[in-house]
């Protein structure tokens, strides 16, 4: 039975996943959606994962955080205003 529950939250956070996607990026210019979307994609994982025990090492974690600030580069390269001082 509990096999099932996590299924279910698994879908369902797929679908959450799949319609921010859309919600973010369709007809938008990439910014800061990029980062909330990682974000978004980086808690839904790990909820999966420590659901189902299946982290073992959890420093690893930390890994997440340069993506993050990676995904972070769109926004300040896409912003109006740095662009007007990178010129």
């Amino acid at each position: 039975m509990e096999e099932h529950i996590t299924t279910k939250w698994i879908v369902i956070g797929s679908v959450v996943l799949a319609v921010s996607h859309s919600l973010l990026f369709w007809g938008q210019r990439t910014g800061i959606s990029a980062c909330l979307f990682s974000i978004l994609v980086f808690l839904f994982l790990y909820y999966v994962l420590e659901e189902n025990k299946k982290i073992k090492n959890k420093k690893a974690m930390l890994l997440s955080i340069p993506i993050v600030l990676l995904s972070l580069t769109y926004f300040i390269f896409y912003n109006l205003f740095f662009q007007f001082l990178n010129r």
